[in-house]
């Protein structure tokens, strides 16, 4: 709404320096974000022009014409538009990347005719095979791939299937890593963390020992559900990484009758609870050294994959801001960009918080030129709700640039404003988004530190040269618009299976797990949700609404498989799965 609203402002105004339609670039970061922009700036010039009050009005707010100027001036900007639509800049920031750099193809040393792959999958996959071919016993590449070979295996629990041709998981893994390395500026850093993980193992089988003493000594009834027994096999065994598949949710021992004495009871539940802490570390460095393989895997097959895209001229789309954002770190800026500062002198950018910071690296050139010669900058975005975060986005960007701006522009005036209204969401919902940003947040440790760190306003860990600058970093202050007060449901229920016997009375250590397995006797997808769901897709559609009305989201897309089923079970009508995995 904002940017359209200021990109309408630009195309009308005639006191505004350097508003034609080229002068004026908006991204987005989805096509579709970039089509309903689009649509809705041509909307709101043809409300102007037909004399629309309620639109006309929020556009006179930010002009300095009158009501009878705004119709003619109006038809005036949609002529022009429709003239020289090719001049009408709304895109996505990945087009815009591309287009920079294939305007930039001899400054930054590729042949003038090259593709741009938007799916790279099968000349990563043939890049591999032609990589294997060097895989031999007597070569480097071969002595590599079998020490590749042996971490993967090394690294997988027992349930896990012997990897007798890792070559397939290693492909898959290469694909999916590629994107994400190529968001990162440096080249990637496979640490070897067989020290640190080989110390923590040691003190994982010491206090298992001990804590394994303390049980025998007390007589107490062991509890069949806790997954400390599992430890206790993955430490004798020697299967370490079966430990991120446990959870320590329940005591190893029942909880003693009158006839014991409490004391054995707490000795074990402190040292059970004292475990919980090497076993996060283990499974913390398990997650940070999983990669590991696959990461030495990329940087020996990397120089293969290069040789044939440089064969092939083609670029991964992937490509395409790391290799712009290097040259522009080295001072080497290609002629584009002086083309470009000579013709876009204000920059619009929706969702903001989403930019990355190899992204930011590539457009800020551009802004501060603009920025220069009396152009602008104008964002829009919200931290709460970046999203991009598999795409290396990252929300400091804008908080920083909000808080900081002098480090990033200098002397350029900065204005922050908050939107004082929500537009779409009921009063109840905006209450319930009021306890939970930042009331519940800051109860969890991990966001209330982000909260005071440098990117948060808080003096708290290491943020103390921030305090005071700006509102906390997921704090917020919104009014519902008045049609909209009093409306509106939300409602939280937290569904637990029933507390068994020797369940903790004290501190529990946390989940290591998602989930613990089904309970002994308990059918698999026979889970509270089940019958919550049901019951609450029965109630609704017996109040009137229709099954098109409702929608039961699911943390993953295998999940769906198993909402679906117990909907089936009441002979619901639902979108079949395959259409409701994002995937597809």
């Amino acid at each position: 709404h904002n940017l359209s609203l200021r990109f309408v402002q630009f195309i009308l105004s005639e006191k505004i320096g350097n508003t034609e339609l080229s002068n004026i670039l908006a991204i987005t970061f989805t096509k579709n974000a970039a089509r309903e922009m689009k649509a809705r700036i041509l909307k709101w010039l043809k409300d102007c022009y037909f004399g629309n009050e309620k639109e006309a009005a929020q556009v006179l707010e930010v002009t300095s014409m009158g009501p009878a100027e705004l119709p003619g001036r109006s038809e005036k900007i949609l002529d022009n538009i429709l003239t020289r639509y090719t001049d009408f800049q709304v895109q996505t920031i990945d087009s815009f990347m591309a287009s920079i750099f294939k305007a930039s193809t001899l400054d930054l040393g590729f042949p003038p005719f090259f593709e741009i792959v938007l799916d790279n999958s099968d000349l990563i996959e043939y890049a591999f095979n032609r990589y294997l071919r060097k895989v031999r016993p007597d070569s480097i590449d071969g002595g590599t791939f079998e020490r590749i070979a042996r971490l993967i295996q090394d690294s997988q629990g027992a349930n896990a299937a012997f990897p007798w041709d890792p070559t397939g998981v290693i492909l898959d893994k290469l694909k999916t890593l590629y994107a994400r390395l190529a968001a990162q500026k440096g080249r990637p850093d496979a640490e070897d963390s067989d020290k640190a993980r080989m110390e923590i193992e040691k003190k994982i089988a010491r206090q298992t020992g001990e804590l394994e003493a303390l049980i025998e000594q007390s007589g107490l009834e062991r509890s069949a559900r806790s997954g400390f027994y599992k430890v206790s096999a993955a430490v004798k065994e020697n299967r370490y990484p079966d430990l991120v598949e446990v959870s320590l949710k329940t005591p190893p021992v029942k909880k003693p009758n009158k006839s014991h004495s409490g004391a054995e009871y707490d000795r074990i539940l402190d040292s059970w609870l004292a475990l919980a802490g090497p076993v996060r570390d283990y499974c913390l460095i398990h997650a940070r050294s999983y990669f590991r393989p696959y990461l030495m895997a990329y940087e020996s097959f990397d120089e293969t994959l290069e040789k044939i895209k440089r064969r092939e001229q083609t670029v991964f789309i992937e490509d395409i801001n790391k290799r712009l954002a290097r040259y522009i770190d080295e001072m080497i800026i290609p002629d584009i960009y002086f083309h470009l500062g000579d013709r876009i002198f204000h920059y619009l950018v929706d969702e903001f918080q989403d930019t990355s910071p190899i992204q930011w690296t590539d457009m800020r050139p551009l802004i501060e030129n603009s920025l220069s010669v009396a152009g602008s900058f104008f964002v829009v975005g919200d931290t709460k709700q970046a999203i991009f975060g598999f795409r290396d986005a990252d929300y400091r960007i804008m908080k920083e640039l909000e808080e900081r701006a002098s480090e990033y522009f200098g002397s350029v005036e900065i204005d922050v404003r908050e939107l004082g209204k929500n537009y779409r969401s009921c009063e109840k919902i905006l209450e319930f988004a009021r306890r939970i940003f930042p009331g519940k947040l800051d109860e969890l440790d991990q966001y209330s530190r982000i909260n005071r760190g440098p990117a948060g306003a808080g003096a708290g860990e290491n943020g103390a040269e921030n305090a005071g600058r700006g509102e906390p970093l997921y704090a917020f202050q919104q009014e519902v618009i008045e049609e909209n007060r009093g409306k509106g449901f939300v409602e939280v229920a937290i569904l637990e299976k029933t507390v068994a016997d020797g369940a903790a009375t004290r501190g529990s250590p946390g989940d290591i797990a998602e989930a613990e397995e089904p309970w002994e006797g308990e059918a698999e997808g026979d889970v509270p949700e089940k019958a919550e769901v049901q019951k609450r897709v029965r109630e609704l559609h017996a109040r009137g609404y229709r099954y098109a009305d409702i929608a039961v989201l699911t943390y993953k897309n295998e999940s769906v498989v198993n909402a679906a089923s117990w909907l089936n079970e009441i002979d619901v009508p639902f979108v079949p799965y395959s259409s409701l995995d994002i995937r597809t």
